[in-house]
């Protein structure tokens, strides 16, 4: 969640929702930002409330993107390809409606 943060937060403007996503979770994906690297933060224990923060956040990310959230993916672009809502932008999705 953390390199999904950091490479999709500027694109989020371009849709409600994912803006709506982004703003609700604005503490708990810079946080798994910080925890996935090699951040200084990152070696602190993460406490119960941070690690419900983004475990709800894990959970909202899935169901929005109708996916299991169980499954083991390798990334976030293989996330988005077993999602059936896919990720575009308002560019993206003109030109297929075109």
């Amino acid at each position: 969640m953390g390199s999904f943060w950091l490479e999709y937060r500027e694109d989020a403007e371009s849709s409600d929702e994912w803006s709506a996503f982004f703003s609700y979770n604005d503490v708990s994906l810079p946080l798994a930002f910080m925890l996935m690297g090699d951040v200084p933060l990152a070696r602190i224990n993460v406490k119960s409330e941070a690690k419900k923060l983004i475990e709800e956040t894990w959970d909202m990310i899935c169901e929005f993107l109708n996916v299991d959230k169980d499954a083991e993916y390798t990334d976030i672009k293989s996330i988005f390809d077993a999602s059936p809502n896919g990720v575009l932008s308002e560019e993206e999705s003109e030109e297929e409606s075109e």
